[in-house]
Formats: structure tokens, C-alpha cells, sequence
């Protein structure tokens, strides 16, 4: 049988390169055998925090709410209508505000992130900012994605990684790299980090430095799906392009230049992933479930949603927030 690891896998470190073997499908086997006996996590139900109009694009939290954008709907017959984009509601339950009202059936909603003390959510390519409950909303500039800390948000502009301080809305360049496509910007261990998802390269940018690191390639294949822990390991989904025999797998790569590990076979190629101290989670809409898998390794449990069109969640204090049965919810750990 064929399989999406059964790749050249090198990784690579700052000082060099450290190569390692794809596991034989023996190994493959063992690494994602699901958990033999029911485990508890795999049974609790997703307590509803607020209901949404449509599947959340994007999911965000603080420390009191979770924040989530909303496409425009659209019927059969082509008609759409424009809607709230950005809604918060309480992580403890509750009615959901609506922070950003569309205004016409264009105003599609991009990355979303929150601060200590402000909103940022992309609409239209255009960088906004408000406060954490929507009012003094205003244009700051032109962003993509979006990475956070409780004081800054970091995009590309030009090539170049920016710090735009959340409160005075200074710029700061961090560092430049030369890339085709980079995805899944975020930060982790002090740094920086992005996905090129065709090479498969994964790239690290120390905030201090700015210099681009090469920290491992996968190849002969492609990737979605970056997540990286405080300890720089990198989860990611990688398949084998045109080969619709072949599942994604779901890999770790090490810290230390240790070469990548499969930790989970995926039933197909749309997926989130976020990884907190203790656990990897990923989605799979088309099954509609939710499953985890200890960051060092051990077997997989799975959690079934009532709603396989979720594809965005962001990890809370307590738990995963997701979307379940036509409402945000949060899944406790």
C-alpha cells in the first residue's frame, strides 16, 4: 500500500542537514493505530458557546471570548446576502455580538487575530482594527495572513515579516526571506514560522534576528495545515499530489533536526491543525471529526462532530473552540 510518508524525508538545522529513512509500512501502522480501548476525551460533547449564520472561515481567542468570521451567504439561485463578518461570543456560553456587518456581497472576511486590547481581521485584503468589541473600527493597511502576540500582529508585506505594534500601530520590519508561496504564518519558541507548501519547506525566523532558517523539507510531496509547539516541533498534512489512492498523513518534525514522523493517516485534504503542551488536534470536515494525538506520540482518539463543513478551531484555555451542530463550541480537554 501506498502511502503520503513514503517520501524522501530530509531535516534540516542551522548547522547542516540530518537525514532520515520513511518508516516501512510496519512502522507506518503502529505510528497511527487509533487508541484499542474508548477513551473519555473521545465521547464529551462540544458545549455549545454561541450559535453562527454560516461555518466560520476563521476562529480566534482570548482569555473571555471566542471570536469567528462568517462568509457571505449565498442561495441556489446566486442571490447573497451580507451578514455579520466578525461575531464574538463568551467562552462561557452566551448571545454572539456582532462586531463587523458587511455591507455588500464582496466583503469576503481573510485572517482574523486578537491582541491584548484590539481586534485585526483582514476584509477585502484591507487590514483592519478595533476594539475587542467592535467599536472604533478603522483601515491600518493591506495584510494576508496574520500571526499574534498579546502586544503586535506580524504579516508579510513585500517579502518582508512586519511587527505593526497593536497600540500605536507602529511598523517594524523583522526580517525578509525569498519565498513562492508562504502560508500558515505563526509564532512559536520566539520565532517566526511558515509553511511553502509545494517544496514542502518549513521555514523559522527567530523575532530577534530576522534571519530565515531552513528548519526541515519534505519531498516529492505537498502540505497544509503548519502548527508549531513551544517546543519547535512542526505538525503538518502532507499527500502525494494527483494520487487520490494515497491518504494525507499528518507528520511531526523535530526541533533538533531529527527527521519527520507520521503520526496519523487523514480521510482527506482540507484540514486545521493547532497543537497545544500536551496534544496535536485536527480536523477532517469531509468526516466531520475532531481527533487528537499526544505531541509525543501514542494513539489517536477521535471525537464525531455535527458538522462536517467545520474547518477552522483555535485552542482555549480549556479546550478546542469549533464549530458543532450549527454553534461555536468549545471541546474540553
Amino acid at each position: 500500500m501506498t502511502r503520503a510518508l513514503a517520501l524522501a524525508v530530509l531535516a534540516l538545522g542551522c548547522q547542516g542537514t540530518s537525514g532520515g529513512i520513511p518508516p516501512d509500512a510496519r512502522e507506518l501502522d503502529a505510528a497511527i493505530d487509533p487508541c484499542a480501548d474508548m477513551i473519555e476525551w473521545s465521547t464529551r460533547e462540544p458545549l455549545p458557546i454561541a450559535p453562527h449564520r454560516a461555518g466560520p472561515l476563521a476562529i480566534a481567542v482570548d482569555d473571555a471570548y471566542a471570536y469567528w468570521t462568517e462568509p457571505v451567504l449565498c442561495d441556489l439561485d446566486g442571490g447573497c446576502q451580507p451578514g455579520p463578518i466578525v461575531s464574538r461570543a463568551p467562552l462561557a456560553g452566551g448571545d454572539p455580538e456582532q462586531l463587523f456587518v458587511g455591507q455588500s456581497e464582496i466583503e469576503q472576511p481573510g485572517a482574523l487575530a486578537v491582541t491584548r486590547d484590539y481586534l485585526f481581521v483582514v476584509i477585502g485584503g484591507q487590514l483592519w482594527r478595533s476594539q475587542k468589541d467592535g467599536t472604533a473600527p478603522e483601515i491600518v493597511g493591506a495584510a494576508g495572513e496574520l500571526a499574534a502576540d498579546a502586544d503586535a500582529i506580524y504579516f508579510w508585506q513585500d517579502g518582508q515579516l512586519t511587527r505593526l505594534a497593536a497600540d500605536t500601530l507602529e511598523e517594524t520590519p523583522v526580517g525578509a526571506a525569498e519565498m513562492q508561496l508562504a502560508t500558515d504564518l505563526q509564532l512559536a519558541g520566539d520565532a517566526a514560522w511558515w509553511l511553502e507548501p509545494q517544496a514542502v519547506d518549513i521555514w523559522r525566523m527567530p523575532l530577534a534576528t530576522g534571519i530565515a532558517e531552513l528548519s526541515a523539507q519534505i519531498e516529492g510531496g505537498t502540505a497544509d495545515s503548519l502548527a508549531v509547539d513551544g517546543a519547535s516541533r512542526a505538525f503538518l498534512v502532507t499527500w502525494t499530489a494527483n494520487d487520490p489512492e494515497t491518504p494525507p498523513v499528518l507528520v511531526r518534525t523535530g526541533g533538533d533536526g531529527t527527521a519527520a514522523e507520521p503520526i496519523a493517516e487523514l480521510l482527506d485534504g482540507i484540514h486545521d491543525v493547532v497543537v497545544d503542551d500536551t496534544h496535536v488536534y485536527w480536523l477532517e470536515p469531509n468526516a466531520g471529526r475532531l481527533s487528537r494525538v499526544p505531541v509525543d506520540g501514542g494513539c489517536v482518539e477521535t471525537l464525531a462532530l455535527e458538522n462536517q463543513g467545520s474547518t477552522a478551531m483555535a485552542s482555549a484555555a480549556d479546550g478546542i473552540v469549533v464549530a458543532s451542530a450549527g454553534s461555536i463550541a468549545l471541546v474540553e480537554r
